[in-house]
């Protein structure tokens, strides 16, 4: 038996956000309008782990898949989505708190769930997030899973298949495209993948897992009092910043006569800037 474990955050889905919807925001009030959807990488790991599971069950295995989120909530349709792909299991780890700027508060609830899992015997093979958020960037929390768990953990992974012995990752790195096959319990750190958007369930896959329920946990439960750290960062406002461009017509009868222009009035723009910095 393979065991997966697929880490999402959900984030507002910022491409309809409205002025009304920042100033609640302003005032300490969270969107009433904005649905919240899947952070890109989180769908690209996601994806990848179901792939990994297609591999396992072609070479005449098994897999089970199980999808964790640590957040406020989680949208009744997204947890519905992964039942009816393939996933066995979908827990939430209720959290209250602001983890825009809490790598590591995520990291411990998710350490957490996992050490929980082995004491009942249920080893994750592989543990599979995406490396940024949407909201809050920071690309930490899956280094600090695999710090806090003794585990591996390979960056920028754009794909992963299953094979005789191990699993193959390829990852991106400074100087190309790196390809290892891994024989342990590791943490993959999923960016730009190879297949970025998840598959989309049919409505006969949907209504066969349509009683299905999202397992809660309080994210509390998987901290000790004694562990839980202050948060490094505090939120003390936000703001709409406005932006408004200039549009400035490029004189001249013919292109070249304009290129010459925008050639000139760049030049222009760059020495004044040099000669203010001297």
């Amino acid at each position: 038996m393979v065991r997966l474990l697929a880490c999402f955050k959900t984030t507002w889905n910022l491409d309809e956000m409205t002025t009304d919807e920042w100033n609640r925001m302003e005032d300490g009030r969270p969107p009433s309008f904005m649905k919240k959807t899947l952070g890109m990488y989180d769908e690209s790991a996601l994806e990848l782990a179901l792939r990994i599971s297609d591999d396992v069950k072609a070479l005449g295995g098994e897999s089970e898949l199980t999808a964790l989120t640590v957040d406020e909530d989680i949208e009744d349709h997204i947890a519905k989505n992964l039942f009816a792909i393939g996933y066995a299991r979908v827990v939430h780890a209720a959290c209250r708190e602001d983890l825009r700027f809490r790598p590591d508060l995520v990291a411990d609830m998710i350490c957490g769930f996992v050490k929980n899992a082995e004491r009942l015997e249920n080893f994750f093979d592989l543990i599979l997030t995406g490396q940024q958020a949407n909201l809050g960037d920071n690309g930490q929390t899956h280094l600090l899973m695999a710090e806090k768990l003794g585990l591996p953990c390979v960056l920028n992974v754009i794909d992963a298949s299953r094979v005789e012995g191990g699993v193959r990752v390829a990852s991106l790195v400074d100087d190309g495209l790196l390809e290892q096959t891994i024989t342990t319990s590791a943490v993959l750190g999923v960016g730009n993948a190879a297949h970025p958007y998840l598959r989309v369930p049919t409505l006969r896959e949907r209504m066969n897992v349509s009683k299905k329920s999202v397992l809660l946990v309080p994210g509390e439960s998987l901290v000790p009092p004694d562990e839980r750290r202050p948060p490094k960062v505090i939120q003390t406002g936000l703001s709409l910043k406005k932006i408004q461009r200039e549009c400035r017509f490029i004189q001249g009868e013919s292109a070249e006569e304009k290129a010459r222009s925008l050639y000139d009035s760049c030049l222009e723009e760059v020495l004044r800037s040099c000669a203010l910095k001297s």
